[in-house]
């Protein structure tokens, strides 16, 4: 274990620090433990002052809304990461509209960015809407829905290095793939340029219900859950309908008091039904794996992201 102190002081930021902060209390999933603190920088150059000032032999982990994270439960003290966990919120949400582009922060949630759209009668983004999760994990991931990625509307993305310095890449330098882009892991998006297009307001608003209404028919909304759990193999093969024949998804939990389940509604949702670990829901998503693969011959390959460590 890492020991150092961390102070607002000692790295001169204005952000807030929390030094017992689990990450079961944001995360989607409701899990883990905590790191050796939380960093809710106010601004870009806060973040900028964080990252000059911590000691270097301190990682840090960069989170939004942790809507596709399992942040695992930690050592017998609770500790799960040796360096930071930084969330990006209240302090990156200002969005500007030039044209039919937007600049917005990484803080923004993509509803929201959709929303502030349409007041201009801008569209072209609307399946964004349906996306759990912040600008910044949408654009390096490259989440998608309904037949569009973050690669079909984005134009700049701006980065912050781990010295603080800001760069510019272009879309081609994002590389992006499927749920993947080459932003680097200790890269931090900060903000993006997203391209829209001008449509009639009715029509935007006829989209956007057919999305979200779309979403509830065959998403769960409510629980304890994350975004889907594994990517799909190929465009003919769906994670969920490889689940769905799974005979582990039958059985439907992973021990006698029943904490985790896969969605009734969509099986590539995995649940946290009764305060699972993320031991619990990590174990269940290998069984699954293997179930997967030794019957059905494909690997599925995890499309949420695992974090920190177990006791």
């Amino acid at each position: 274990m890492i020991k150092t102190n961390l102070t607002a002081e000692s790295l001169k930021v204005t952000g807030r620090i929390e030094k017992d902060q689990k990450a079961s209390e944001w995360t989607w999933l409701g899990t883990g433990g905590k790191p050796l603190i939380t960093f809710y920088p106010d601004s870009i150059e806060d973040l900028a002052m964080f990252l000059k000032n911590r000691p270097q032999n301190i990682a840090y982990k960069t989170f939004g809304a942790a809507s596709n994270v399992l942040i695992r439960d930690g050592d017998c003290n609770g500790l799960c990461y040796d360096g930071a966990f930084i969330r990006l919120m209240k302090g990156f949400r200002k969005l500007t509209i030039e044209g039919t582009q937007i600049i917005a922060e990484a803080g923004l949630p993509g509803s929201f960015i959709v929303n502030k759209a349409l007041e201009q009668d801008l569209g072209g983004i609307s399946f964004m809407a349906t996306i759990p999760g912040n600008l910044g994990g949408l654009i390096t991931m490259n989440a998608g829905a309904h037949g569009k990625e973050m690669k079909d509307i984005v134009n700049w993305v701006e980065i912050m290095d781990s010295n603080g310095k800001i760069h510019r890449l272009t879309n081609t330098e994002c590389n992006f793939t499927y749920r993947h882009s080459a932003i680097a892991q200790d890269w931090i998006v900060i903000r993006a340029c997203i391209n829209t297009k001008q449509e009639k307001r009715e029509t935007i608003t006829q989209e956007l219900h057919k999305l979200i209404a779309h979403r509830k028919a065959t998403q769960p909304t409510k629980g304890k859950m994350a975004g889907c759990f594994f990517k799909n193999p190929s465009s003919a093969q769906k994670a969920w309908q490889l689940i769905r024949n799974a005979t582990v998804d039958a059985n439907a939990a992973i021990n006698a008091s029943q904490t985790v389940c896969v969605s009734e509604i969509h099986a590539n949702f995995i649940i946290n039904k009764n305060n699972a670990t993320a031991f619990d829901l990590e174990y269940f998503a290998l069984q699954l794996q293997a179930d997967i693969f030794f019957k059905q011959n494909v690997w599925l390959e995890m499309e949420i992201e695992r974090i920190g460590y177990y006791r």
